[in-house]
C-alpha cells in the first residue's frame, strides 16, 4: 500500500512517481512507497522485445487495477482512499469548495493545493460517517429494503432500467456499483440524522434534543442587534445598502496588444455612451469567455464598493464614478495591470441600488423562523463536527494529520 506523506503540487499531475515525501500522511516503510534500492552488480531480468506488456483483461483483474494500481492517499477504518476518488469527489456537487472563500488573485497552484486538500479532508469525513452508520448497528435487511427503495426511486426519476443502463453506461458504473453508492450515502445519512436528532437512529428513540428555546432566540436576536457584520445582521432583516455592478473586461491577450485593447475600450465606452449599443452585447462580444454573461454582474454593499475599488483601482476616478449613485452609470476605462503580462481595461456600469432596511422587531414571527432555523442548521452542524471527531479518536485514520485536524476541528493545512 502507498500512502504518500504529502499533496504537494506536483501531486495534481497524476505522476506517482512524483510525488513528494513531505508530510500529509503518517510515516511508512519506504518498501510501502517505492521498490527496494538494487545494488550496482545485482543482475536484473532483461525484458523480452517480444513479451506483451501484462494488462488486466478479466473483470477481477480490472477491479483490482483499479483499487490497488493507484496512489492510496488516506485509510478510513478498512478502506482505502485513492487519488484518483479524490479528484473525482472534487467534481461532485457535494464538494464545499474553498476556493470560493479566497481572493481572486490567489496563485493557482496554491488555490489547487487547497482544494486538493479540502477534498481529501471532505472524502475521509464522508467514509467516518459510513462508518458510524455502520457501527449504529443497523439490521442488513433493512439497509438493504432502504437501499431497493433507492435504487427503485433512481429507476423511477431515470426513466426505466434501459435509460438508467445508458446513464450509467455513460459515467462508468453498473447496476451493482449504484447499489452500493446508495448504500453508503443512507449509511452516512443515517448517522447524521441520529447524530442531529433528525431521527431515531438504531437505538429505536430520538436521544438528541434538537429544540430551540424562546430564551435561546431572544438571546442570538440580542448579540445580533450589536454585532457590526452585515452578514449577520441578514438574519433579523438589517441589510446594507447594495449596489449592482456589470464590468466589461477586456483583455490585451484576446486583442493582441494592449494598445488595441486601450482603443477597442475607449471605443466601447463611446458606443456606450451615445447609446449604440447596449451592455449586454458589448459584454459578449469583447469580453473573455469566462466574465460574459452572470458572470460580468456582481452585487457588492455600498459601504465595501469605495474600498473595494480603492484596492483595485487606486486613485480618484472610482471614487467620483461612486459619489454619484445613479443607475446606468458608466465608469472611465479603467487600466487594470495583475501582473503575469496580461493588461485588462474594464468598464463598470451601475445597474441598481437596493436601499438599506433596519433590523425587524423580535415580536416578527417570520424573522424568528428564518433565525430559529440558522440556529438549528448551526447546531446541527456542531454535533455532526464533534460526532466527527469522537469517530475519529476510535477509528484507525491515515494520515495522522488528518486524523488530528478531524479529532481538533480544524482544516488541514
Amino acid at each position: 500500500m502507498r500512502v504518500p506523506q504529502f499533496l504537494p503540487h506536483v501531486l495534481l499531475l497524476a505522476a506517482p512517481a512524483a510525488v513528494s515525501s513531505a508530510a500529509l500522511g503518517a510515516p511508512v516503510a519506504p518498501s510501502a512507497c517505492a521498490p527496494a534500492p538494487q545494488r550496482a552488480d545485482s543482475q536484473q531480468p532483461e525484458e523480452s522485445p517480444d513479451e506483451e506488456f501484462w494488462s488486466p483483461r478479466t473483470p477481477r483483474e480490472q477491479e483490482l487495477a483499479a483499487r490497488y494500481g493507484d496512489w492510496n492517499v488516506a485509510v478510513v477504518g478498512d478502506q482505502l482512499v485513492t487519488l484518483t476518488e479524490v479528484r473525482e469527489f472534487l467534481r461532485d456537487p457535494s464538494f464545499e469548495d474553498p476556493g470560493l472563500e479566497l481572493p481572486a488573485d490567489t496563485d493557482p497552484l496554491r488555490l489547487q493545493e487547497i482544494r486538493l486538500l479540502a477534498a481529501v479532508e471532505q472524502t475521509i469525513s464522508q467514509e467516518l460517517k459510513i462508518q458510524g452508520g455502520l457501527n449504529q448497528g443497523y439490521d442488513p435487511e433493512l439497509v438493504q429494503r432502504a437501499v431497493q427503495a433507492a435504487f427503485d426511486n433512481q429507476l423511477a426519476v431515470r426513466g426505466g432500467a434501459v435509460k438508467l443502463g445508458q446513464w450509467l453506461s455513460g459515467i462508468g458504473f453498473d447496476a451493482t456499483a449504484l447499489r452500493e453508492l446508495l448504500k453508503k450515502r443512507l449509511l452516512a445519512q443515517f448517522w447524521m440524522d441520529a447524530v442531529t436528532g433528525r431521527s431515531t437512529g438504531a437505538a429505536g428513540r430520538i436521544y438528541v434534543d434538537s429544540y430551540v428555546r424562546p430564551g435561546a432566540l431572544q438571546a442570538r436576536y440580542d448579540l445580533l442587534m450589536e454585532s457590526p457584520d452585515p452578514a449577520l445582521g441578514e438574519l433579523i432583516g438589517r441589510r446594507a445598502a447594495e449596489l449592482s455592478l456589470r464590468r466589461l473586461v477586456i483583455s490585451s491577450e484576446k486583442e493582441g496588444s494592449e494598445e488595441r485593447a486601450s482603443a477597442l475600450a475607449g471605443a466601447t465606452r463611446e458606443f456606450l455612451l451615445t447609446g449604440g449599443g447596449s451592455f449586454d452585447e458589448l459584454v459578449e462580444e469583447y469580453a473573455p469567455e469566462n466574465l460574459k454573461g452572470e458572470a460580468s454582474r456582481f452585487p457588492v454593499r455600498e459601504e465595501e464598493a469605495a474600498r473595494m475599488f480603492q484596492s483595485l483601482h487606486p486613485g480618484p476616478v472610482m471614487a467620483d464614478f461612486l459619489e454619484a449613485v445613479v443607475p446606468g452609470k458608466v465608469s472611465p476605462v479603467i487600466r487594470y495591470d495583475p501582473g503575469g503580462g496580461t493588461i485588462y481595461f474594464i468598464i463598470y456600469q451601475l445597474e441598481s441600488r437596493t436601499e438599506a432596511t433596519e433590523a425587524l422587531p423580535f415580536e416578527d414571527l417570520e424573522m424568528q423562523a428564518q433565525l430559529q432555523e440558522a440556529i438549528s442548521t448551526q447546531t446541527r452542524e456542531l454535533r455532526i463536527e464533534r460526532g466527527l471527531s469522537a469517530l475519529a479518536r476510535t477509528t484507525h485514520v491515515l494520515p495522522v494529520e488528518a486524523r488530528r485536524a478531524l479529532i481538533t476541528g480544524r482544516r488541514l493545512r
